[in-house]
């Protein structure tokens, strides 16, 4: 049985509404990314994050994977605190999918990490936050 952690995530209000922007502007372009910060005494940090790839990244096609690892791998030493996924269309599933789950097992394997969606709604966006074992929503 999994060990259930209470953690706390703090993220500025800021950062989500800047991929939130992000994502619309590039009309569901923007597909994923990840999170910076750290971790400490039960808090995650957000404190910046990155796309995958620029608006126009269908020019140079790469997998999903292969554009979080460059990412993660340019921005040493920062911290990755998780990974990202944006849902540009409303009717879309909140949660992370088989494949995207896969993808925060192997690159964000830390009991702390975490996964987030940002998906596009009527009013603004709705906001859901993944840890291991936890789940947590949140409005935008």
């Amino acid at each position: 049985m999994t060990q259930l952690r209470e953690i706390t995530l703090e993220c500025p209000r800021e950062i989500l509404k800047e991929i939130s922007e992000a994502g619309w502007a590039a009309r569901g372009a923007l597909r994923m990314g990840v999170l910076f910060g750290g971790y400490e005494e039960g808090v995650v940090q957000v404190r910046e994050w990155l796309p995958t790839a620029p608006p126009a990244y269908h020019l140079v096609p790469r997998t999903d994977q292969d554009c979080l690892v460059s990412l993660m791998g340019a921005s040493a030493p920062k911290e990755p605190a998780g990974l990202f996924v944006y849902r540009y269309q409303r009717d879309s599933d909140p949660g992370l999918t088989d494949f995207e789950t896969e993808l925060f097992d192997r690159l964000f394997p830390q009991y702390w990490q975490v996964a987030l969606t940002v998906r596009e709604e009527k009013n603004g966006c709705a906001i859901r936050f993944f840890g291991r074992g936890l789940a947590r929503e949140a409005g935008a």
